[in-house]
């Protein structure tokens, strides 16, 4: 099987239960009051590639483990320059995962960067 880095996508989404334990302590009075009135968000991050076996005409995504709990004050997350550089590091996560399964991969983690985000 032979795939391109540019088909690796970036997926960013709100993080369902995030561990915010550490606004309790001190240092973090402001951040813990902006969650509070709903000016941060709690977000992951994940790069995926969807793998198309012929043999069986079925489509399998392949996702990186994720960085999870990154707070932002932006809602527009796809364009925060954090989650771009944990989009690349997520990258060369999914491209390790999938030269263990043996595929051959294609382009590089710049162009998956470029082409995912």
């Amino acid at each position: 099987m032979i795939v391109n880095t540019k088909d690796f996508r970036l997926e960013c989404d709100h993080d369902p239960d995030p561990d915010l334990s550490y606004m309790d302590q001190e240092g973090f009075e402001e951040e813990k009051k902006a969650w509070e009135n709903g000016e941060l968000v709690c977000v992951y991050v994940r790069a995926r590639i969807q793998l198309h076996f012929k043999s069986t005409s079925s489509l399998e995504t392949i996702t990186s483990p994720g960085l999870y709990g990154i707070v932002l004050q932006t809602v527009d997350m796809d364009d925060d320059p954090y989650i771009l550089e944990v989009f690349e590091q997520e990258c060369k996560q999914l491209l390790d995962m999938l030269l263990e399964l043996g595929v051959d991969v294609h382009g590089t983690v710049a162009d998956a960067v470029a082409a995912g985000s």
